[in-house]
């Protein structure tokens, strides 16, 4: 089923004149929910109101300079990404190795994914820029299905379309009307979407039912409610159908709204940005259960004066967050500094006491790091999931 077809669909069309109406603010929308790494809420009372407190806080180092980069607002995003895309779309074109791989790695250092992906950009060694050429031909090709297994042809050669929530960054920059389809977007997309069913009474149909990504903390990002299922984001053809069906869904809601103005490479940038900001947690989703509360009366008690964070309460605290995590989703992400946030104490000390693994082994569940901070100190991201 190609882009025409999909659209045409009776199902897909209702959806995405829902959304043009939720752009225009025609249709009810109000989200809210705590913002656990900025310390503050943060409430929506439209679809829009998502894209105007867009915030991601970055840091990357500027290879071509060695120079750390950082930024925070709106603003600040659109101009790195704009810089990112005319440099990488240059390289490409020119087919310039080295400024190719500076700036997947830059892509990916701003998103905070560089540590997963480092090495598969490494990987493709001299094919990057035609893999990436080819990649540009396959995602804005008329023809391109929402029902392939994704290859492309390199020098002769059958390659697996790379897809993950780091390479749909790169994509996205390089390609038309292509969003960063990570899980925070697939999850608010999967939340707009049982809302248009409880809406319109529709039943759930598999061309929607976008996959959502797990959280690094305590957020739900699982939009499944009643009889509404939506399953984990994976990496590979899955992933890169559920992008390729959201860039096509979203670019023609945009036709048929009336609120946003401009190019349509800005637009789409703006309604992927509202999403990634409705998709950080769905708090009335969250089990309200005895274990939750085990949780937080941990950080109740580590909060007094004569508390002490000893290393058996880190881990007892974050075999407690990891269980509750793995109750509604595959895999749990958090951070030293999550636990640190709760408990208090140094992360150091944090980082060392979590060095347990057998203790997690033999509570049923694997803790792995996925991402360190370059010099060694300071946060560090782990994935648990239960031990096979």
């Amino acid at each position: 089923m190609n882009k025409k077809e999909y659209l045409n669909q009776p199902v897909v069309k209702e959806f995405t004149s829902y959304l043009s109406n939720l752009i225009d603010g025609n249709e009810y929308f109000k989200h809210e929910y705590y913002w656990y790494d900025e310390k503050k809420d943060i409430y929506f009372d439209s679809f829009l109101d998502a894209l105007y407190k867009y915030e991601w806080p970055f840091r990357y180092t500027d290879r071509f300079i060695n120079e750390v980069k950082t930024g925070k607002s709106l603003h600040d995003n659109k101009t790195c990404l704009e810089s990112f895309s005319k440099g990488l779309v240059s390289a490409i074109g020119n087919g310039d190795l080295k400024a190719c791989q500076n700036y997947c790695l830059m892509i990916l250092d701003w998103g905070g994914v560089l540590y997963q992906n480092e090495d598969k950009i490494l990987s493709l060694g001299s094919i990057l820029p035609e893999y990436l050429a080819c990649c540009i031909r396959l995602f804005n090709g008329p023809d391109t299905t929402c029902n392939d297994k994704y290859k492309v042809s390199v020098n002769g050669e059958s390659i697996d379309v790379i897809m993950n929530a780091g390479f749909t960054k790169i994509y996205s920059l390089i390609c038309s009307s292509f969003i960063i389809y990570d899980g925070r977007v697939g999850g608010a997309l999967g939340y707009l979407e049982t809302n248009f069913y409880k809406k319109t009474g529709n039943a759930q149909s598999k061309l929607l039912s976008f996959h959502y990504g797990s959280a690094r903390g305590k957020q739900i990002r699982n939009p499944s409610v009643n009889n509404f299922k939506f399953s984990i984001l994976s990496a590979g053809n899955v992933h890169t159908r559920d992008n390729l069906k959201a860039n096509w869904l979203l670019a023609e809601a945009l036709e048929n709204q009336t609120s946003l103005k401009g190019d349509k490479a800005t637009l789409i940038r703006d309604i992927e940005c509202a999403l990634f900001m409705i998709g950080y947690d769905f708090p009335e989703l969250k089990p309200k259960d005895e274990s939750k509360d085990k949780v937080e009366n941990y950080s109740t008690r580590s909060s007094s004066k004569d508390s002490k964070v000893t290393a058996d309460l880190v881990r007892t605290f974050a075999l407690q967050l990891i269980k509750e995590g793995l109750k509604t989703r595959a895999s749990i992400e958090f951070t030293s500094s999550d636990i640190k946030k709760e408990l208090g104490g140094d992360l150091t000390a944090i980082c060392s006491a979590l060095k347990k693994p057998t203790f997690f082994y033999q509570s049923g569940v694997t803790l792995e790091i996925i991402d360190t901070p370059p010099s060694g100190l300071g946060k560090v991201t782990y994935r648990a999931k239960k031990a096979a």
